[in-house]
C-alpha cells in the first residue's frame, strides 16, 4: 500500500527528530528550480520511491515535520556522483549536492525511477540513493489553448503524429477553430517546452520560425477568417520549431429570416441578412407584416441552427435569443409591421435581435384630381412631426377623400362627413370599410392637406387655395424631381431606399 512516511516515533529517531510528526521526504533539484512543493517521494513496500520524468543537474533529498515545506534535514553527498541503478549514501554530514555521473556532459535520465532507503541508524539518518534511468523517449507534442478544439491542459491535449518525413509531425482536425483562437505547441507536456509566434499566422503559406523553448507569455493566433479542417505540420530541428497550417477559410456565416406569409418558410425565400462594415448583419424588408406574424432566424440553412425567443418580442432595442438549436417561433406583437428593419449583433453562438419599423408613411386617395391607387399623393413628412401635401387641380362639391397609413386598406381613416377648412379635425379609424369625407359645396382648388398625430389619433387640416410646394418644401423647377426622405429632408443624391419624390408639386412615394 503506497502511503507518505508516516509518523515516526520519538523513541526511534531520538537525537535527530524532536518530536513525533509526519515527516515528508522530497527531491528538489536543478530539473525542477529546487522546489520543495514538488517531486515528493511516495513509500513502497519500506522504500520511498518517485518517477521523474526528466533528472538533470545536481540534487538533494530534503526531509521536514508537519504539512509546511522547509529545509529542515538536508541529505548531501561528499562528492561521488550517482552512477545508473547504483545506491549511493547521503547524510545529513555531508556538504555537497548530489550528482549524476556524467551530469557535466548535460546528462539526463529520462523516466528516472528514484529510490531512497532509510538506514537503521536513524540518529545518522543516513540514506541511499538510488537512480535508474530509461532509454529517452520519443518527443510529443501537442496543441494547447483556448476553445474547441484545444484546451489550457496538458492532459488530453490534441496530439501531432509522425509522417513520412523525418522530424515532420501533424495534427488534423475536422471542423472549425475561430479567428483570434489561441494556442502554443508544447513538448513533453512541460510548460518549459512550449513554443509560440507574436505575428499574424496565415493559412496555406511555408513554415513560420516559432519562438522557444520557454514559458511563454504570448500564444499563436489562428488568422482572421479563421480556419475549416485544419492540417497542423510542425518541422522540428533540435530547439528549432517551425509550424506550417493548411486549411480552408470558415465561410462567412449566412442568416436567414424565416415566416409566415409573405416572408414563406423556405431557405429559398431570398430574405438573407446582409453583412455591413461594423459587423451587424442587417436585413430592411418592403413587405407588411401583421399581428401575430411567426418567424424565426436561421443560420447557414440549418434548422438545428435556429435563433428564437419563442414568445412574442418588442421593438426598437436589442435582445438576446436563445439557440442554436431547433426552437420554436418568435410572434410579433399587435398591430402591422411596415418596411422593417432586422439587425442582428452576432459574437459566437450570442446572438441579438432588434426589430425596427420604418416611419409611417401617409397618403390621400380619392376623386379626382386624386386617384384611388396607391402609390402616389404621399404625404411629405416635416421636421416638426406633421405631414403635408399640396394637391394641384380642383376638387368638385361632393368629391370623396379618404386618409391611408402604410398603404394598406385596414389603416384607412376619414371624418365620414363634409370637410371643414382651416382647422384640425380629428379622423376615426382604422377600418377599411369606413365612410368617405366629402368636399365642400364650394369645392376646392389647389388644396393643401395637413396631417398630425397626437395621442394615437390622426388630425386632418384642409386648406384652400393656390399655394405651390408641399408642406413648405418647394420644388425648385416644377419639372425637375426633388427627393426628400421620410424625415422630409432633402436628398440632392439618393441612392438605394425609400423616397418622396415630388414633380410638378405631386409627391409620390418611390422605392430606387
Amino acid at each position: 500500500m503506497k502511503k507518505f512516511l508516516s509518523l515516526l516515533s520519538a523513541a526511534a529517531i531520538a537525537g535527530v527528530f524532536s518530536t513525533a510528526q509526519a515527516f515528508t521526504l522530497v527531491m528538489p533539484g536543478t530539473y525542477n528550480s529546487w522546489k520543495l512543493e514538488q517531486n515528493q517521494f511516495e513509500l513502497v513496500d519500506g522504500k520511498y520511491q518517485q518517477t521523474i520524468p526528466d533528472l538533470y543537474g545536481d540534487f538533494k533529498v530534503v526531509g521536514y515535520d508537519g504539512e509546511s515545506p522547509s529545509w529542515q534535514y538536508e541529505y548531501r553527498s561528499n562528492g561521488t556522483t550517482v552512477k545508473n541503478g547504483v545506491a549511493y549514501e547521503a547524510s545529513l554530514q555531508n556538504k555537497g549536492n548530489i550528482f549524476l555521473d556524467g551530469s557535466a556532459d548535460n546528462l539526463h535520465y529520462y523516466n528516472a525511477k528514484v529510490t531512497v532507503t532509510l538506514s537503521d541508524d536513524l540518529q545518522n539518518a543516513t540514506i541511499l540513493v538510488k537512480a535508474e534511468r530509461v532509454e529517452k523517449p520519443a518527443d510529443k507534442w501537442q496543441i494547447i489553448g483556448g476553445d474547441t478544439p484545444f484546451a489550457w491542459d496538458f492532459n488530453g491535449a490534441p496530439e501531432f503524429e509522425a509522417t513520412e518525413t523525418d522530424n515532420v509531425f501533424k495534427y488534423s482536425y475536422e471542423g472549425k477553430i475561430l479567428a483570434g483562437t489561441e494556442f502554443k505547441i508544447g513538448k513533453n507536456g512541460s510548460w518549459q517546452n512550449t513554443y509560440a509566434t507574436k505575428n499574424t499566422l496565415e493559412r496555406n503559406t511555408d513554415y513560420v520560425e516559432l519562438d522557444g523553448p520557454g514559458d511563454l507569455k504570448y500564444n499563436c493566433k489562428a488568422p482572421e477568417d479563421g480556419l475549416l479542417n485544419p492540417t497542423f505540420f510542425i518541422k522540428v530541428d533540435g530547439d528549432k520549431v517551425s509550424l506550417k497550417i493548411e486549411a480552408e477559410a470558415i465561410p462567412e456565416d449566412r442568416f436567414q429570416l424565416l415566416g409566415d406569409d409573405p416572408i414563406k418558410w423556405e431557405f429559398s425565400n431570398g430574405r438573407i441578412f446582409e453583412r455591413q462594415e461594423n459587423g451587424d448583419y442587417v436585413l430592411k424588408l418592403d413587405v407588411t407584416l401583421w399581428g401575430g406574424f411567426s418567424f424565426k432566424i436561421v443560420r447557414n440553412a440549418d434548422w438545428n441552427q435556429t435563433f428564437s425567443t419563442g414568445k412574442e418580442i418588442t421593438y426598437g432595442d436589442f435582445f438576446a435569443l436563445d439557440g442554436p438549436a431547433d426552437l420554436k417561433d418568435m410572434k410579433l406583437p399587435a398591430g402591422d409591421l411596415v418596411d422593417a428593419t432586422f439587425t442582428l449583433k452576432v459574437d459566437g453562438d450570442n446572438v441579438q435581435l432588434k426589430v425596427e419599423s420604418s416611419p409611417d408613411t401617409w397618403q390621400l386617395i380619392g376623386d379626382e384630381p386624386l386617384s384611388w391607387k396607391f402609390g402616389t399623393n404621399f404625404m411629405t413628412p416635416a421636421e416638426n412631426g406633421e405631414y403635408a401635401l399640396t394637391v394641384k387641380g380642383k376638387f368638385a362639391a361632393g368629391g370623396k377623400v379618404k386618409v391611408i397609413k402604410n398603404s394598406l386598406w385596414s389603416n384607412t381613416y376619414s371624418s365620414a362627413a363634409e370637410i371643414t377648412l382651416d382647422n384640425f379635425f380629428a379622423l376615426d379609424g382604422p377600418d377599411k370599410d369606413i365612410a368617405d369625407m366629402i368636399v365642400p359645396a364650394t369645392g376646392l382648388e389647389d388644396p393643401t392637406f395637413t396631417l398630425k398625430v397626437e395621442e394615437g389619433t390622426p388630425k386632418l387640416k384642409v386648406k384652400n387655395g393656390k399655394s405651390s410646394g408641399i408642406a413648405d418644401i418647394e420644388a425648385d423647377d416644377a419639372a425637375e424631381a426633388v427627393y426628400y426622405n421620410l424625415q422630409g429632408i432633402r436628398i440632392n443624391n439618393p441612392s438605394h431606399g425609400t423616397y418622396i419624390r415630388v414633380t410638378n408639386n405631386r409627391a409620390s412615394k418611390v422605392r430606387l
